[in-house]
């Protein structure tokens, strides 16, 4: 199967997640939603349990976008967001590490099977934030997700670690390759950041066929939770 180029209105629909005034250089510009006394979390249209492993740290690319996408999330349809890493979850997200301060994650890098590890704790704090705040969506931002009660959205960001396995750590490589077709599996909607990706994405995973859909986030999440 032949992808198709990246079109023009492609680049238009990915550059309108990314204005100029997001301020992407600091992950306090995402929304905070405080609990209520007693413990009860705050109430909105729409309740997202987001992936915010991409939000530790210093922000890499994909951390940039899952910025974005939140925050069009919210301004755009008010939703109330919960973010989850391997380490906890919060109404908060988590902030960058300072310059000189190692990233929270680095030491996935650095022992056996430190991927695997980091999803299965994951996978606990979801459960966590599943039994204490019962979000409506969960929100896979980064290629994978654990497997949760509430419906979830993938977003898949490109296949590169299928197209150019070489430009990749090897254990990357194999992590993505045992995790994304199951991950896709589970998920109600995949989000593409193109249309060229969800071309890609089809020609590689067919069984995801009727469930992709590129650079709509807000209308998909909705339509997933039936709302």
């Amino acid at each position: 199967m032949k992808t198709p180029h990246l079109l023009v209105s492609d680049l238009l629909e990915i550059n309108s997640l990314f204005p100029e005034s997001m301020g992407f250089e600091n992950v306090a510009t995402l929304p905070v939603f405080p609990l209520m006394d007693g413990g009860a979390p705050v109430l909105g249209p729409l309740r997202v349990a987001v992936d915010a492993n991409t939000l530790s740290g210093r922000l890499a690319g994909i951390g940039h976008y899952s910025v974005a996408l939140c925050q069009q999330l919210v301004a755009d349809g008010g939703a109330t967001l919960a973010y989850f890493t391997a380490r906890s979850w919060a109404p908060e997200p988590p902030r960058p590490a300072g310059l000189r301060i190692p990233q929270l994650l680095q030491w996935r890098k650095h022992i056996p099977l430190g991927r695997e590890l980091q999803w299965a704790l994951q996978g606990r704090q979801l459960a966590r934030l599943e039994r204490r705040w019962r979000p409506d969506l969960i929100l896979g931002s980064n290629f994978v997700l654990p497997p949760g009660k509430a419906p979830s959205v993938l977003v898949v960001h490109d296949l590169s670690h299928i197209r150019y396995p070489e430009v990749h750590p090897p254990a990357r490589v194999t992590f993505l390759n045992g995790h994304l077709r199951p991950a896709l599996a589970q998920a109600r909607a995949v989000l593409t950041d193109s249309c060229f990706t969800e071309a890609e994405l089809l020609h590689y995973f067919p069984e995801a066929a009727g469930r992709t859909h590129a650079a709509q986030a807000l209308a998909v999440m909705r339509e997933v939770v039936g709302r």
